[in-house]
């Protein structure tokens, strides 16, 4: 505690100038604290400063203040800080950049895959559970482009590269943080030829869908005057229940090249 002198004498040593006087700053100081300050007078002593209820009154101050601040702040502050905390835990999320998602990654549930706090805030926008596991990893894979492969933009990717077989469709769509670059698509690929090839991974070999060869015969001017002329073959077609590239081959994710490779050295394997 202080006196009212000492107090006034720090007023001046700090202010270095002219400032209140004694019974002028008695007068403030109630002006502000109100009955929460009180100066005990004793007859040849000098007045001492003490508080009382100080804690109900700083706690009751402190709640009517914040009550009046803009909401826009704070509502600004939080979204910061959760974005910042959803940053942060898929920062810490360990991604497999050495194999290729599975079909069975592809339709996991989204807690396999996606942060619990992205989750969360996904469940409160977005009701449907295919566009919020779509939406989620749209997210992380734009939070990490080169350290995520997500399992749907990846399917994704593949799907359209064998419905459509364009590139300027596959960028686009990777551009817009929809789906993986075609680069990645050529690598996969590649990754499938090389991983069923003799002397890498070992396997059921490819393709593994049922396969059924069709021959048959053609003849052409079978009957001319001089027996020229004529023309016998056979032609032979195969037809499969593929649908295209398997996602996985014998549910075992397929290894990924750490750069794609020329033409000449795919032959050449």
């Amino acid at each position: 505690m202080y006196s009212l002198e000492e107090l006034h004498e720090q007023m001046v040593a700090r202010v270095g100038c002219e400032v209140y006087t004694k019974k002028h700053l008695k007068r403030k100081l109630i002006d502000r604290y109100g009955h929460h300050i009180v100066f005990p007078e004793v007859c040849g002593r000098k007045n001492v400063i003490c508080f009382k209820d100080m804690c109900s009154f700083i706690l009751n101050d402190k709640w009517y203040s914040d009550r009046d601040k803009d909401v826009t702040v704070d509502s600004y502050r939080i979204v910061k800080s959760a974005a910042k905390l959803i940053a942060a835990e898929i920062r810490d999320l360990d991604c497999d950049l050495n194999h290729y998602s599975t079909a069975n990654d592809i339709h996991a549930d989204d807690s396999k895959v996606v942060p619990p706090l992205l989750q969360l805030l996904m469940q409160i926008l977005v009701p449907s559970p295919v566009k919020r596991a779509a939406l989620s990893q749209c997210i992380m894979q734009a939070a990490r482009p080169r350290s995520i492969l997500a399992p749907i933009l990846f399917g994704l990717s593949v799907e359209m590269d064998h419905a459509f077989d364009s590139k300027f469709l596959t960028n686009e769509l990777a551009r817009l943080g929809l789906c993986v670059s075609y680069d990645e698509v050529l690598r996969y690929k590649q990754s499938i030829m090389m991983s069923h090839t003799s002397g890498h991974v070992t396997g059921v070999p490819y393709p593994t869908a049922f396969t059924q060869w069709v021959a048959d015969n053609v003849d052409h001017n079978v009957r001319t005057l001089d027996g020229l002329g004529t023309f016998h073959g056979m032609g032979i077609i195969s037809g499969t229940t593929s649908s295209g590239i398997p996602l996985s081959i014998g549910n075992e994710p397929i290894p990924r090249l750490p750069k794609r490779k020329t033409i000449a050295i795919i032959g050449s394997d």
